[in-house]
């Protein structure tokens, strides 16, 4: 379940792992966790975490989106 906030409404997303792979980070390349996350009525989204589920990078493919941290999360 997604909560969208300034919707007040909550809504199912569908996550799909992509598997794992490498991404630079701050410079430094690191192994990532790539999750797909579908919410019906917006575009997909493609994330990237580590280890500990925290997201090192967003991209939204529909609207060319990316969003990535500068450094490694400490």
């Amino acid at each position: 379940a997604v909560i969208i906030p300034r919707e007040s409404k909550q809504v199912t997303a569908q996550l799909e792992a992509m598997g794992e792979e490498r991404i630079q980070v701050g410079g430094k390349s690191v192994e990532a966790h790539r999750i797909s996350v579908s919410v019906p009525g917006t575009p997909e989204r493609q994330l990237w975490v580590d280890g500990n589920g925290r997201v090192l990078r967003l991209e939204i493919p529909a609207s060319k989106y990316v969003a990535e941290r500068t450094s490694l999360p400490s």
